[in-house]
């Protein structure tokens, strides 16, 4: 994606130079064919003068490791020991390391923004050790109320616990690429939910690979700050790229780990005029709600409305539920259409449930002060438009059904659009 020069604002350094370039690299084309005699002078000002030499000229010029890299996000999933006698049952015997490690391929709890291509390097938490210590002595304790095999067993596990945790506590021990979103996967009945764990997202995770030498958290402590109360933590930018240096002064890193880079989301660009193709770069990349609705729903849904005003967090009631906020209401073909915003559908619980309680509402409050609120005959009857950083989907009450309408990366112009409106129109 090349965007001309106009379509930035302010200053820009350096690094935005060079992360333009990038582009014009990747698609062969030159910078010449792009700027006016004006624009050049504009940039001259800056002390910007690369912008204008032509890409193969210019490769010189780029940091090595920059270019025709893939641009992920990468986060630590930092992984604890059983904390019960009901997990170690539940855990068939074996650790979550030797669980992870055990083939190259796994379905592993992952952070509801991950998408393929992003990277997890994993990591067995140094507190485990006193998890693992603390459950030795519980087994102790009870050891007159459990027959002599599940002793002998519970023991020999924790024992081994120990062992793995001695070798990888405190250390990341593996490396391995997300292959597709997240989905949520629920207990299987009352039994199945009894893990430590609050997470039920899962990814497929490929190309796991062991570390030769697993990195000390003693290493990088200093720039990441492990995520308290959490299994997961991100990696932005200049973190992604310490923390690769440093495994890889004593590992042979993947392909895929060598081949990415973890660069800033220019979200200080995005405007009226560019929000398609700037956003659509990114769009994926986005890990906080609040940064895809600022940066991209908006934009689509002031694009896609009988007109550009819309509402947000629009309180709605109904007798039989306690209130609830709609994320956005906007008007289209007339009527009032919910539109309800998440980083991934698949791995939300119960998505039916959530929306259902945006339809049929006895009055719905548009505005903070609203004092005449509007009621169920204005809105589209039983119909919610969702969106997630994927695709765009609508849910209909009479079939309790959430269908697809199209991928977002159909959206590349805003000609596009009103192939969007018509596939709205159709299902409404």
């Amino acid at each position: 994606m090349i965007i001309s020069y106009q379509e930035y604002t302010g200053e820009l350094n350096r690094q935005d130079a060079y992360s333009y370039l990038e582009e014009c690299l990747r698609t062969e084309q030159t910078l010449d064919n792009l700027f006016s005699e004006s624009e050049r002078r504009k940039a001259l000002d800056r002390k910007l003068d690369i912008l204008w030499e032509k890409p193969q000229q210019m490769a010189c010029a780029l940091p090595n490791e920059q270019i025709g890299l893939e641009c992920v996000q990468a986060y630590i999933s930092n992984m604890s020991a059983a904390t019960s006698l009901e997990e170690l049952d539940e855990m068939d015997g074996v650790t979550l390391p030797e669980n992870l490690m055990s083939e190259p391929t796994s379905e592993w709890t992952a952070p509801k923004w991950a998408k393929a291509g992003d990277i997890s390097f994993f990591m067995h938490s140094k507190k485990a050790g006193r998890t693992i210590a603390g459950l030795r002595a519980k087994v102790n304790r009870e050891r007159n109320t459990l027959s002599v095999e599940d002793f002998r067993r519970y023991i020999s596990y924790l024992d081994r616990a120990a062992e793995i945790h001695a070798r990888y506590g405190g250390k990341i021990f593996a490396v391995g690429r997300v292959s597709g979103s997240p989905k949520y996967i629920g207990p299987k009945d009352a039994s199945d939910d009894v893990f430590h764990w609050k997470s039920r997202n899962y990814s497929r995770i490929d190309n796991i690979q062991v570390l030769d030498h697993p990195l000390d958290l003693a290493v990088f402590r200093e720039y990441i700050r492990l995520s308290p109360g959490g299994a997961t933590t991100p990696l932005f930018n200049t973190v992604f790229d310490q923390l690769r240096r440093d495994i890889g002064m004593a590992n042979d890193l993947p392909w895929y780990v060598r081949s990415a880079t973890s660069k800033p989301i220019p979200l200080r660009w995005i405007n009226d005029k560019n929000w398609i193709a700037l956003a659509n770069d990114y769009r994926r990349c986005f890990i906080l709600e609040q940064q895809f609705r600022q940066f991209y729903i908006d934009y689509f849904i002031k694009s896609i409305g009988d007109r550009k005003k819309f509402y947000t967090e629009c309180r709605c009631q109904r007798s039989d539920i306690n209130d609830s906020f709609m994320d956005y209401v906007m008007l289209f073909d007339g009527k009032y259409l919910p539109v309800e915003v998440k980083l991934s559908v698949a791995a939300e619980r119960n998505i039916v449930g959530q929306v259902s309680k945006y339809v049929y509402n006895s009055k719905v409050f548009l505005t903070l002060n609203e004092s005449r609120p509007v009621t169920s005959e204005a809105f589209h009857p039983g119909k919610v438009l969702l969106i997630d950083t994927d695709k765009l989907y609508l849910f209909d009450k009479s079939t309790d059904t959430v269908d697809e309408l199209c991928n977002l990366d159909r959206i590349t112009s805003f000609r596009d659009l009103d192939m969007v409106k018509a596939l709205i129109r159709k299902t409404l």
